[in-house]
């Protein structure tokens, strides 16, 4: 025991259980509650940028504006970082925290066994492990991560142009150039929309979402049978 502490607050592996701490810290906090847990990066980015900003005005520090952009960078600079290692499979916080952690396990191992027998001084044993350690924790981090991905993905929503080349239903009747509610069912939602065509369409009629107007917020309808005819003769 007093070996492993030894070595896990020494030169190099201190370094991953300061980080190791850091990690575990924040999660404690946020499952008990006290803190609002943003999964997602730019959620983290923002926290940590306005925990900086508040800080920093109510200390009125000369130059808050540079300190938190730099504070931004940083974290804008891990994030880009993490998606070049093929690492962002999982949000930030968890990624992070599952790499330090490899990545102190393996620095252990080297500091243990590797460091006292790499040729020449001390501290080019140490930061041979130091670096070395990213090595194997980066691709495990990965795979462990990468099936976390698909859970953590947002919904970004339906655009209305989404819906275009969806057909409908009138269910209030308009004449040529004026505006007909339709009702287009897509998967288990039912939507009401405002659509105009160049043609009747009367209650009821089968329509086909071809265009949406966005300077009148409404929709390009043509009758269905308007649109077979029209396939049938090419």
């Amino acid at each position: 025991m007093e070996e492993l502490l030894a070595i896990a607050f020494a030169f190099p592996t201190v370094v991953y259980t300061a980080l190791v701490l850091v990690s575990l810290v924040y999660w404690l906090v946020g499952i008990v509650g006290l803190v609002d847990m943003d999964l997602g990066a730019d959620g983290a980015v923002e926290a940590a940028a306005g925990k900086v900003d508040g800080a920093l005005d109510a200390a009125e520090v000369d130059g808050a504006v540079d300190a938190s952009e730099a504070t931004d960078g940083i974290f804008s600079s891990l994030h880009s970082l993490l998606s070049a290692l093929r690492l962002r499979h999982a949000p930030l916080t968890i990624t992070a925290s599952v790499l330090f952690l490899f990545a102190w396990v393996f620095s252990y191992l080297g500091a243990r066994y590797l460091a006292p027998v790499v040729p020449g001084p001390e501290l080019v044993g140490q930061l041979a492990v130091f670096l070395g350690a990213l090595v194997p924790a980066v691709p495990l981090t990965s795979l462990l991560t990468r099936p976390l991905g698909p859970l953590f993905q947002r919904n970004p929503g339906r655009g209305k142009r989404d819906l275009l080349g969806h057909t409908g239903r009138v269910r209030i009747s308009a004449a040529v150039g004026e505006r007909a509610q339709i009702r287009v069912r897509i998967g288990g939602d039912d939507l009401l929309l405002r659509a105009r065509a160049d043609a009747e369409l009367p209650t009821g009629a089968e329509v086909l979402l071809v265009d949406y107007d966005e300077a009148n917020d409404t929709f390009i309808a043509e009758p269905m049978s308007a649109v077979m005819n029209d396939e049938s003769s090419r």
